[in-house]
């Protein structure tokens, strides 16, 4: 029954895809875990090949899963594809980087 305090919620994985938009995605991450401070959700962010330098700082990387794709056909797709193989929710959610 939906609202019985016992009810165990889903674990709830992530997955933000990226190229080239650093900036979009720690103000995403950030605005996703002020949203869910009690579902404490896996976040899973693919860089899908970025050659602007994009790094992201060793704090922010402790907060999620970040995975750097480097054989990737530039494609969304492909990124997403990666996140699914680490996520260990039983609900996944796709966000692209520049949805917000």
């Amino acid at each position: 029954m939906m609202g019985d305090s016992t009810e165990e919620i889903p674990a709830i994985s992530i997955i933000i895809p990226f190229l080239n938009n650093q900036d979009e995605v720690v103000s995403i991450v950030n605005r996703i875990r002020e949203q869910n401070k009690d579902l404490q959700p896996e976040i899973i962010c693919v860089d899908n090949g970025s050659d602007n330098g994009t790094d992201f700082s060793t704090e922010f990387m402790d907060q999620q899963v970040v995975i750097r794709e480097r054989n990737f056909l530039n494609s969304p797709y492909s990124a997403r594809n990666r996140g699914i193989e680490k996520a260990s929710g039983s609900v996944l959610a796709f966000v692209d980087a520049n949805s917000f």
